[in-house]
C-alpha cells in the first residue's frame, strides 16, 4: 500500500509540473529496469524497501543529472540522481559524517531522495519498515534538529507547495519559492503554533501526532527543508509576518 500511495503522489507531482510548463519533467529518465535495481543492492550491500524502489521505477532521475546538476527537480533547490548515483552520494554522506566527533550516525544506510548542501535522504535502514523515514542530511547539524516525515509524506507536501503556490516558475521553467508566502500560509493553517514547534522526534510517529503536532514538518517542507524549524526562530519570524503567536481555541 506504501508503494502505491508513493507512486500516486509521484505522478501528481509530475502532473502538476507539466500542468505549470516546469522543465524538470522534460528531462526525466525511464523507470529503472527491476533487475538493476537487483544488481545495485548486491553490489552496495543494502535492500531498498518496496516505497524507495517506487520512486526509481517510475523515473531514474534525471538525463545527465549526475554530471552537470543543471535541473532542480524536487523544488527550488533539490536534483533527482539516478539510483546508482543517488546510492552513491548517501553512501559519501555517511561516510563523512560518521568520520567526525559528532551528528554520527554509525550502522545507518541512506538513499539520497533530494540532493543538494542540505539534502533529503531516505532511510532504508530497515528495509522492511512499513514507512520509510525521510531525513535531512545537513553536514552542520544533528538529524534530530529537522522534522521527519514519511516518504509519501514528504512528496505530497512538495505538490502542496505547488497547489499553494509557494513554488513558483522562474524565466527558466525552474522551481523557485516565495518564502514569506510560505511562512504566512503556513502559520495561517496550522494550530498552536510554537507549541507545535517544540516537539522532538521521539514524540510518537509522525503518523499519529494530532494535527498542529505535524505544523512543523510541513513548515520545512514547504522552505524545502532548508531552515529548521525551532522555536527560536519561530518567534523570529512570526512578528515580522504580523502574524500572532497564538490562535485562539476556535482558530
Amino acid at each position: 500500500m506504501t508503494a502505491t500511495n508513493v507512486l500516486q503522489e509521484l505522478n501528481r507531482f509530475e502532473q502538476l509540473s507539466r500542468d505549470r510548463g516546469a522543465v524538470n519533467v522534460e528531462r526525466m529518465r525511464p523507470g529503472i529496469d527491476p533487475e538493476r535495481i537487483r544488481s545495485l543492492e548486491l553490489e552496495y550491500g543494502v535492500r531498498l524497501p518496496d516505497d524507495a524502489k517506487a520512486v526509481w521505477l517510475w523515473h531514474d532521475g534525471v538525463a545527465d543529472q549526475d554530471e552537470t546538476l543543471t535541473v532542480r527537480f524536487w523544488g527550488p533547490a533539490h536534483y533527482f540522481l539516478d539510483l546508482e548515483s543517488s546510492l552513491r552520494d548517501a553512501r559519501a554522506q555517511l561516510i563523512s559524517r560518521n568520520a567526525g566527533d559528532v551528528f554520527r550516525r554509525p550502522g545507518s544506510s541512506w538513499l539520497t531522495l533530494g540532493h543538494h548542501t542540505v539534502s533529503a535522504v531516505i532511510d532504508i535502514t530497515e528495509p522492511h519498515a512499513a514507512d520509510s523515514p525521510v531525513l535531512v542530511s545537513d553536514a552542520t547539524a544533528a538529524i534530530e534538529e529537522y522534522p521527519v516525515m514519511t516518504l509519501s509524506e514528504r512528496i505530497r507536501m512538495w505538490n502542496s507547495a505547488i497547489d499553494d503556490h509557494v513554488w513558483y516558475l522562474g524565466n527558466d521553467r525552474q522551481w523557485n519559492r516565495h518564502l514569506d508566502r510560505a511562512l504566512a500560509d503556513r502559520a495561517r493553517k496550522g494550530r498552536m503554533y510554537l507549541e507545535a514547534a517544540s516537539y522532538r522526534s521521539d514524540i510518537g510517529a509522525e503518523s499519529t501526532r494530532p494535527e498542529w503536532l505535524r505544523c512543523p514538518a510541513r513548515f520545512s517542507v514547504m522552505m524545502n527543508t532548508t531552515t529548521r524549524t525551532t522555536p527560536t526562530r519561530m518567534r523570529t519570524m512570526l512578528p515580522r509576518l504580523a502574524i500572532p503567536e497564538r490562535e485562539s481555541a476556535a482558530g
